[in-house]
């Protein structure tokens, strides 16, 4: 497994980073860097902007490697599934079911209470009831207009509050290696058998992949409030990305900014119920 070279070494991140206690997510930083990237560093560096302990701590303006999401020392990606799901399987929990290979295909209202949502499997469709709520994050795979799915609220802020990101791209010729190298199919091919069999080399380093917002009811444009229930309606929730109302920096992984919001919706809903029991 191929390892950072010296010039692109990264500094022990503050304290303040991350969390004392750590887990379940896994993040670090990549066994391999981008050869370019140190040239970059040091031609930031010339016009007076200096590298940053790390881009966890507030201060943005500087540069530093991204950290991604996945374990050191194996470079194994770490998602939801692989911590978040992991974690709670082997609690041995008995309040967890997972229904696999199923289809969420419509959440059934009373009026405007969210009273369960209709399943299929196998060719198979039932209805699960909710005793309280309804928690939906899973986001939705067709156009809801074929579907012939008709408007409970009128919230016209579905869909809206996209942010672009400043980007600036310069294209020259160099003669390190870089993401657009593995274009090439060749070097693809070998790129992606590095990353499968040792979980090495440039794929290790991923891009950035970083669309309702969340707000006061009051708000016209808002779709879920800030415990991200639906508004308009009851004992209904949305726990997804798309809901952060200002546009998030891209030094940080898509997935640790989406699992914040499922931990703070998960911390709400434990408080609430240790206050009503």
């Amino acid at each position: 497994m191929s390892l950072r070279v010296a010039n692109a070494t990264v500094p022990a991140p503050s304290r303040e980073a991350y969390s004392p206690i750590g887990r379940p997510l896994q993040v670090s930083h990549a066994n391999w860097a981008l050869p370019i990237s140190s040239y970059a560093k040091a031609a930031f560096s010339s016009s007076g902007i200096y590298p940053l302990q790390d881009l966890s701590y507030g201060k943005m303006m500087g540069t530093q490697y991204s950290p991604l999401t996945f374990g050191s020392p194996d470079e194994k990606r770490s998602s939801s599934e692989s911590s978040y799901l992991h974690d709670a399987l082997a609690s041995g929990r008995d309040s967890l079911k997972i229904f696999t290979r199923t289809l969420v295909k419509k959440i059934v209202f009373n009026n405007k209470t969210a009273t369960g949502v209709v399943v299929a499997a196998n060719g198979i469709e039932w209805t699960i009831e909710a005793k309280k709520e309804i928690i939906f994050s899973a986001g939705a795979v067709v156009c809801l207009r074929t579907l012939g799915i008709e408007v409970l609220i009128d919230a016209p802020g579905v869909g809206k509050n996209m942010w672009d990101h400043v980007s600036i791209s310069i294209v020259q010729e160099v003669s390190v290696e870089t993401q657009s190298g593995i274009s090439v199919s060749v070097k693809a091919l070998k790129a992606a058998q590095d990353y499968d069999q040792t979980h090495s080399d440039i794929l290790t380093s991923s891009g950035a992949d970083y669309i309702g917002k969340m707000g006061k009811a009051s708000d016209p444009n808002a779709v879920v409030d800030a415990s991200a229930r639906v508004i308009g309606v009851n004992s209904l929730r949305v726990v997804d990305a798309s809901a952060f109302p200002l546009l998030q920096v891209t030094s940080r992984t898509t997935t640790s900014y989406y699992l914040c919001i499922c931990r703070e919706d998960r911390d709400e809903n434990i408080s609430r119920t240790i206050n009503v029991n």
